[in-house]
């Protein structure tokens, strides 16, 4: 009995909506042979996973602080735009890769805005560590592990590019 993840996608799914999936139907559209998604959109993911447990840990952080609308604010925007940048990584490796084609395009654009925005996560991430819900620590400290997951991965990106 096949008990893999069932995706609503085919091979030669539009990779510009792909982070309209499920999250196990991403995972396996990752999985496959395919160039993309790859390690640009996990980066961004990484930041969106992060940005909505910034959101979370700030709305349950109002009875300890009084900045935590502002905060949350932020962590919606980033997670918007970080979804966004998931399917722009996609879709510019799955249109450039096949076709080597590569040298024609910044292949670093996307990546090095992944990195400004996993950047904008990590100084949201300090400010939730200090003042806000005692319970949450954990989740502010993973928003800051995320951060330098998604960080670390758009250096190794940027540094494969340089190489290419």
């Amino acid at each position: 009995m096949n008990t893999s993840p069932t995706t609503n996608t085919s091979d030669d799914e539009d990779p510009a909506t792909l982070t309209l999936q499920p999250v196990a139907g991403y995972l396996d559209l990752m999985s496959r042979g395919a160039p993309a998604p790859a390690a640009g959109s996990a980066a961004a993911l990484a930041v969106g996973m992060g940005a909505a447990l910034a959101g979370k840990t700030a709305r349950l952080s109002a009875k300890y602080r009084d900045d935590t609308d502002a905060l949350s604010a932020d962590a919606d925007a980033i997670r918007k735009r970080a979804v966004a940048l998931a399917d722009a990584d996609s879709h510019s490796v799955a249109t450039a890769v096949p076709q080597g084609e590569t040298t024609e395009l910044d292949m670093s654009a996307v990546p090095r805005e992944i990195g400004e925005l996993a950047a904008q996560l990590a100084r949201l991430a300090e400010r939730l560590e200090t003042g806000g819900n005692p319970w949450l620590i954990a989740d502010a400290r993973s928003v800051a592990f995320l951060a330098q997951a998604a960080h670390s991965m758009v250096e190794a990106i940027l540094h494969s590019n340089d190489e290419a």
